[in-house]
């Protein structure tokens, strides 16, 4: 069995643009004490190595589904042209609960245009007979570039609402790729195990 998951991955250009981006801002306001609130968060950035942007999470799977599953990316994958991403902002997540990441967030017309791929994988995968929980939700196209063990006492999403539009993060995704999630004491990690580029 395999815990496994659709994924977009960043370019190296990318993710050092990120890197540098995240060593600005100021990560006091995760640690902030207070009076009433005497104990510090409790906060990592995770490596950039971990960014990516997930589209489906398929959980536990058999071997014998990864031949259905990776039919499924080659044929999603020739049906679109390469989708251009691009973020807008860093925020605290999830909105409207207990803040627990740092997201960095797409754009609206990103999140279409992954919604879009996403229900055509969606919808080939039960075509193909693979098992997965199916979400009834809208997609946000977002990927988590910190955790919190403890989440800050001042929780307001506007302590962190970063916008990157003055020097914009931008890519053409090249390829659907298939993630295992191999999970640790010291947190997960992720193997691209095949990818189908797009048309």
């Amino acid at each position: 069995m395999k815990r496994l998951f659709i994924a977009i991955n960043l370019p190296q250009d990318i993710k050092r643009r990120l890197t540098q981006i995240i060593t600005q801002i100021d990560t006091n306001i995760f640690l902030r004490k207070s009076a009433s609130s005497p104990h510090e968060s409790t906060f990592r950035w995770l490596p950039p190595e971990n960014w990516h942007l997930t589209l489906i999470f398929l959980g536990y799977q058999p071997d014998e589904a990864i031949g259905p599953i990776l039919e499924v990316l080659k044929e999603t994958a020739k049906n679109f042209q390469a989708p251009f991403i691009e973020f807008e902002k860093i925020i605290f997540a999830p909105s409207n609960k207990p803040l627990r990441m740092i997201w960095l967030t797409g754009s609206k017309k990103t999140s279409q245009t992954l919604a879009a791929i996403k229900k055509n994988l969606e919808d080939t995968l039960i075509k193909n007979g693979v098992r997965f929980h199916l979400e009834n939700r809208g997609y946000n196209a977002h990927l988590t570039l910190a955790r919190f063990s403890t989440p800050p006492q001042n929780s307001e999403e506007k302590l962190l609402n970063y916008p990157i539009t003055q020097s914009p993060i931008f890519f053409i995704a090249q390829s659907l790729d298939l993630m295992e999630s191999h999970l640790h004491r010291t947190g997960a990690e992720y193997e691209i195990l095949s990818s189908a580029q797009f048309k």
